[in-house]
């Protein structure tokens, strides 16, 4: 059960680094997610790892040029409400 009372919805996915960050969401936020699939989740990180930020960007830019942009506003609006603990903001 989560702060509101009830089991949350999400479920984290990802292969490779997101499969390491699905994993690390799971294990981070317990209350946040009921499960998580990580496939190929990497073990041994490199960071700092440009180039996976360069290949992301450029398919990202494959669907638009604003879509790196969509995407940015997105992930720093969940960080943001993550770090606040605003529990009355829904992700969706």
């Amino acid at each position: 059960m989560n702060e509101i009372g009830r089991k949350p919805d999400w479920v984290t996915v990802g292969g490779s680094y997101p499969g390491a960050l699905s994993a690390w969401f799971k294990s981070k936020y317990p209350e946040h997610a009921i499960g998580a699939w990580s496939s190929s989740g990497v073990i041994h990180a490199i960071a700092p790892f440009s180039e996976f930020d360069a290949s992301l960007y450029t398919s990202l830019r494959k669907s638009g040029n604003s879509c790196p942009d969509i995407v940015q506003t997105h992930y720093t609006w969940m960080e943001d409400a993550f770090a606040q603990g605003d529990r009355n903001d829904k992700i969706c």
